[in-house]
């Protein structure tokens, strides 16, 4: 008779080594004795104290001889394997791990019944529910978390989407009026909303295109191009002044942001 591991050879994903082969039994006064040749893995496992209890697999029937029911007494008539183990349960009766009803053989994992009631009421499922009722039930719970996750994600994304457009909205202003300016402020808003929101505050307002030449009242003709009287002019000095101080950084290996020389030019064509 197979000696495995844990009752491992019941389980179709275990291995089903054997630690030993029990042979030569005999019935006694106080018990059935069966002698183990050990294998090689046996002997390391439980000659070294890995594992140091025996328990058998029962083949039983009813005692009535009837058909094997919950409360039913049993008696065994037969050893199907013994597996070495530091669990041995053999103190209490439990369901066992391999029974005999109508021929057939049915096997469960030789884990307590009452176990089993236990997480079948903790899924909200009959407590006499099959093994496979309740791992459906938790595949079902795992899907449904899975999908209340993902549903989630997405609303959480388009609160950040709103926010990000809210924000470039808000400094409009501030930055260039295309479309690559704005996507840039967008995309540094969702990449570090403080960091964005830290920029924001050092940036002047961008500067205006000028606004369309109307004719001069006295003569009917256009402003000259060259005209640097009233906003416009004003405007258009700042802007050719700031243009210089980029160039002039530039010229000499620097880097001077555009916001930073608007500011200065016309902290100088204000001041003269």
């Amino acid at each position: 008779i197979l000696g495995d591991r844990e009752h491992w050879s019941l389980t179709a994903d275990k291995a089903t080594d054997a630690l030993a082969w029990f042979r030569d039994f005999e019935l006694r006064a106080d018990g059935l004795y069966g002698k183990p040749r050990k294998t090689t893995l046996g002997k390391e496992l439980i000659d070294g104290g890995t594992l140091r209890g025996v328990s058998p697999v029962l083949e039983v029937e009813a005692e009535s001889g009837d058909e094997i029911a919950d409360g039913s007494r049993v008696v065994p008539i037969a050893i199907d394997s013994i597996g070495f183990t530091n669990r041995p349960r053999l103190k209490q009766f439990m369901r066992p791990v391999s029974n005999k009803a109508d021929g057939a053989r049915t096997k469960n994992n030789n884990q307590p019944e009452e176990n089993m009631k236990l997480v079948n009421k903790a899924l909200g499922i009959g407590e006499n529910a099959e093994e496979a009722s309740a791992v459906s039930e938790i595949e079902r719970l795992k899907e449904e978390i899975r999908q209340k996750e993902s549903r989630i994600a997405e609303l959480e994304k388009a609160e950040t989407d709103k926010a990000a457009d809210t924000f470039v909205s808000e400094n409009k202003e501030k930055i260039a009026d295309t479309d690559e300016a704005r996507q840039s402020l967008r995309k540094l808003y969702l990449e570090n909303k403080d960091s964005a929101t830290e920029l924001v505050k050092h940036l002047a307002p961008a500067p205006k295109s000028p606004a369309p030449k109307v004719p001069n009242k006295s003569t009917k003709q256009p402003e000259s191009a060259t005209d640097t009287s009233g906003d416009s002019g004003k405007a258009a000095r700042i802007k050719n002044r700031a243009q210089s101080l980029t160039d002039s950084a530039k010229s000499r290996g620097e880097k001077l942001d555009w916001p930073d020389a608007w500011a200065q030019a016309k902290s100088e064509v204000e001041n003269g």
